[in-house]
């Protein structure tokens, strides 16, 4: 996940103009109840970026950050704060970096669909990131990510969601 990590900044820090570094990520695993609290209070606003992803497996990438991160995001890269799709350009783009080392490290082809934007509550992303998989889920990784600049410190929770392909590749690579 380093590796999606560190592409990750730097697809960001090419559409602001400006180094971003990142902090070593933490991988938990977690059941899909608990995914809805990691931003406080379910009702808690949220926005994100949705990338479904197809090849050896099926996964679902979600890239979400909290409202005030949202915000500190929108202002370093100048995005106006009522541009609704301001941020589906960028998490897309981290997405696809994300998408990219995880086919690069498990030497497989994927393919990632165009990125789409979401602002909800916190308690309702996985939810409808459910609703748009045609596999059924029982837990969830969730990579916690700092893009730290000079000026911005933005806190992203990616959600990664995947069908039992990509266990069965897992086990295989373990040996």
């Amino acid at each position: 996940m380093s590796i999606g990590a560190s592409q990750s900044s730097g697809a960001l820090a090419e559409q602001m103009g400006h180094a971003v570094r990142i902090t070593v990520p933490m991988l938990r695993e977690m059941e899909l109840e608990e995914a809805a609290t990691v931003f406080g209070p379910p009702t808690e606003p949220v926005e994100a970026a949705l990338v479904l992803v197809e090849g050896a497996f099926q996964a679902g990438l979600l890239l979400a950050l909290p409202e005030e991160d949202g915000r500190a995001l929108r202002a370093a890269l100048g995005v106006a704060e009522d541009d609704e799709l301001g941020l589906e350009k960028p998490l897309g783009n981290v997405l696809t970096s994300f998408v990219e080392a995880i086919g690069m490290f498990l030497m497989s082809d994927l393919k990632p669909e165009l990125a789409r934007y979401l602002r909800d509550m916190a308690g309702s992303l996985v939810p409808s990131l459910m609703g748009e998989l045609e596999y059924e889920v029982e837990y969830l990784w969730m990579v916690e990510v700092d893009f730290v600049t000079d000026h911005t410190s933005v806190l992203g929770r990616l959600f990664f969601l995947a069908d039992a392909d990509f266990y069965r590749l897992i086990d295989e690579m373990a040996g």
